[in-house]
C-alpha cells in the first residue's frame, strides 16, 4: 500500500522466469515482467543504495554480540526444556542453531557498524525466507530467527535514526519480492552460502520479518 504497487497486475511470471533462465539479472528480469515484479525490483534497488549510503556513512559502533547471544542462549534452554520434543530433534535443533551462531560469529564482528549489521540482518531474513515456510528451517526455529533478525535491526535503527523510515519500506520491498518470486517458482539471490530455492507450498505463509 505504501509503495502504491496494490493495484498493478502481479507482472508476467512467465516472462520473468524465461529471463532469469536466459541469464539476466533479476532486475532485468523484473523489468521484462512488468507490474509489480518490476517496480518491486526498482525500488529496491534504489531504496537498498539510499540505505546503504545512509548506514555507510554513520560512525556508531554496535555492540551485535549482545543482539545476538542472549537470544540464542534463551532459545536453546527453550529447546532442551521442551517435552513435545524428542532427543533426536532436540540434538538437531541445538545443532543448528549453534552453526547459525557460528556462522554470525563469522560475519559479525565484536564491535560491528551499521552498516555491516544491517547486512548480516539481511542474511538472515533471506535464509529464513522472509517468514514463509522454510523447509531448511524447521517452525521451531524460525522463531529464534526472527527474534535475531529483529534485535539486529533495532540496533541498527537505534545507531541510525534516519534510516528507521527507508529501512522499514524496504523491508516491506524485500518480504514482497519473496512472495513474487516464490509464486515464480525462482531462486532469490541471497549470499552463496545462504542461497535457497523457492517452492510453492499452497500454505499460508507465517507473519513477515518485515511486520515486525
Amino acid at each position: 500500500m505504501d509503495e502504491t504497487i496494490w493495484n498493478l497486475a502481479p507482472g508476467d511470471y512467465e516472462a520473468y522466469r524465461t529471463a532469469l533462465r536466459e541469464g539476466k539479472a533479476p532486475l532485468e528480469a523484473a523489468q521484462a515482467a512488468g507490474g509489480q515484479l518490476a517496480v518491486a525490483h526498482r525500488k529496491i534497488q534504489e531504496y537498498a543504495a539510499k540505505l546503504e549510503a545512509l548506514l555507510s556513512a554513520s560512525k556508531a559502533a554496535l555492540r551485535a554480540d549482545e543482539a545476538i547471544r542472549g537470544v540464542l542462549d534463551r532459545e536453546i534452554l527453550k529447546i532442551i526444556g521442551n517435552d513435545s520434543m524428542g532427543d533426536a530433534e532436540k540434538d538437531a535443533a541445538v545443532a543448528h542453531l549453534g552453526e547459525f551462531q557460528e556462522w554470525m560469529n563469522r560475519e559479525l564482528r565484536r564491535e560491528t557498524t551499521p552498516l555491516e549489521a544491517y547486512r548480516v540482518a539481511l542474511a538472515i531474513a533471506e535464509r529464513a525466507s522472509w517468514g514463509a515456510a522454510s523447509c531448511r528451517i524447521s517452525s521451531e526455529l524460525r522463531p529464534v530467527y526472527r527474534e535475531v533478525y529483529r534485535n539486529l535491526r533495532e540496533a541498527v535503527r537505534a545507531a541510525v535514526p534516519d534510516a528507521r523510515d527507508l529501512e522499514e519500506r524496504l523491508a516491506n520491498l524485500y518480504a514482497a519480492r519473496w512472495d513474487f518470486d516464490a509464486a515464480a517458482e525462482t531462486t532469490v539471490s541471497a549470499p552463496d552460502d545462504l542461497r535457497i530455492t523457492a517452492s510453492a507450498t499452497g500454505s499460508m505463509p507465517e507473519q513477515k520479518f518485515a511486520e515486525l
